[in-house]
């Protein structure tokens, strides 16, 4: 549901060094922001042509302001290091945005670990993972979005802005006093303008124990644009290839006919779709249809697809809260107990938790990061140097 968030306390800018040391895996009454909602700000997939640095979304809508409908573009490019924003990194950005709905965005400076992006997350707790919330970080400090005519500043108008998510980032390591934080946390800033839209209420609902149930990216991007113009009716029918590719994300697949006229290739949206469409209506999101109904032409023969939303009473009960000692994640129970980063990537290969405590409490934090930092290098490496017992 979409919902206006009454501006929060003047707080200081300083952050207490405990930041919410109970997140749970089963966070649940997340946020999303609309804009990000209504545009895809990445491609759908992991990877992407290196060669390529923007992508384009855009579509047409009535706008009640001026009385007319209006083409609203946006145009995402990014830099050479690190490229254009895949699905995870929109993911991540999300995760970003759940940190600063648990601090009641107090400020748009924001401290925290890893660890704890990684459990609202819900992914597995590695140094794989650990990289790729850095990598990912780093990309969206280069990349630039252009929106025009598509920012909402408010209920009333469409703006044109242009912007970097992120404006400032510093990776927390041990050993070396952080210019931004306290030690033992990473922090990053959210831009003047998205972050004034955080405080302005410009968000709505997002059940975060829906989301992390969705597996593909597809779906996930489904369930967001979904609910959010789920807020004013139950029933929905879009033009099947705007929705698809404008909307959702879909690179436009071609086919040539036997004139050699170029067309869209209705067909293969669809088969993208199916399979998160199944997701969607495995969780109770929407109501089951066959594909017969699901897509069909209009009167000038344009495909079109069909939504609705159940009714309430018919949606899928929540999950039961777990018992207040232990949470599971993926099949494996959890002590809800913060750790510090250095404790996470012991984890990650393999130490338990109790003794990733013992080990950082009675050893150097400057020679366990050089033992890590030589096992992943051999990790990477591979062959015979690599080992094979982590733990060990």
């Amino acid at each position: 549901m979409e919902t206006r968030n009454p501006e929060p306390e003047p707080e200081p800018e300083s952050v207490p060094q405990v930041l919410f040391p109970d997140i749970l895996s089963t966070y649940q009454a997340g946020k999303d922001e609309l804009n990000l909602a209504e545009f895809p700000i990445s491609a759908i997939g992991s990877r992407l042509d290196p060669s390529i640095k923007t992508i384009i979304f855009q579509d047409k809508t009535f706008d009640k302001a001026s009385g007319e409908t209006i083409t609203r573009k946006l145009t995402i490019t990014a830099s050479d290091q690190y490229g254009l924003p895949t699905a995870s990194d929109d993911e991540i950005l999300l995760g970003l945005l759940q940190l600063s709905r648990i601090q009641n965005f107090a400020s748009s400076t924001v401290s925290f670990t890893p660890y704890q992006l990684l459990r609202i997350l819900g992914w597995s707790i590695n140094t794989n993972n650990y990289r790729r919330l850095k990598e990912s970080i780093n990309r969206w400090m280069g990349v630039t979005l252009y929106y025009e005519n598509a920012w909402r500043a408010d209920k009333s108008r469409w703006v044109d802005v242009s912007l970097h998510f992120l404006e400032q980032v510093e990776f927390y390591r041990p050993g070396q006093e952080g210019a931004l934080t306290g030690d033992g946390y990473s922090v990053f800033k959210w831009n003047d303008i998205v972050f004034r839209n955080f405080r302005e209420g410009n968000l709505k609902e997002l059940d975060f124990q829906v989301y992390r149930i969705l597996d593909g990216a597809i779906a996930k991007r489904l369930y967001r644009f979904l609910d959010k113009r789920f807020f004013m009716r139950r029933e929905l029918t879009f033009e099947l290839e705007a929705f698809a590719c404008e909307k959702i994300g879909l690179s436009r697949p071609v086919k040539t006919g036997p004139a050699g006229r170029v067309t869209t290739d209705v067909g293969q949206i669809k088969r993208r779709l199916l399979p998160a469409l199944k997701e969607l209506e495995g969780v109770g999101f929407i109501l089951p249809l066959p594909p017969e109904e699901r897509f069909t032409k209009d009167g000038v023969g344009k495909w079109e697809i069909h939504f609705t939303r159940p009714n309430p009473a018919a949606l899928l009960e929540p999950a039961p809260e777990p018992a207040p000692a232990v949470l599971t994640q993926d099949a494996f129970a959890l002590e809800i107990e913060e750790v510090t980063p250095l404790e996470g990537r012991l984890v990650g290969h393999g130490i338990t938790r109790a003794q990733a405590k013992k080990l950082v409490t009675e050893t150097d934090g400057a020679r366990i990061q050089t033992q890590l930092d030589v096992l992943e290098f051999l990790l990477a490496k591979g062959g015979e140097s690599a080992p094979d017992n982590r733990g060990g």
